[in-house]
């Protein structure tokens, strides 16, 4: 589910394919990974603090000044 959402944030608001698109993409799914990772070690303190410093960074590169601000608002 996860990875649909990001997807579809990714496609919607950063249609572009620029170098620094693709850039970011990738570090999206490195960031993802790394949680997950996080979650079956059972490190719950790392999986926390990675993904809201991950949000918080996705936040503003992805909405910008935009109207989304919520994951039903991007799904509509």
């Amino acid at each position: 589910m996860l990875h649909d959402i990001v997807e579809t944030a990714d496609t919607s608001l950063q249609p572009a394919t620029s170098k620094a698109v693709e850039q970011a993409r990738r570090s999206t799914t490195r960031t993802h990974r790394r949680v997950v990772e996080y979650i079956h070690a059972r490190d719950e303190r790392r999986a926390v603090d990675l993904w809201r410093r991950h949000l918080a960074e996705a936040e503003g590169y992805l909405l910008g000044d935009d109207l989304v601000s919520t994951v039903a608002d991007l799904l509509h």
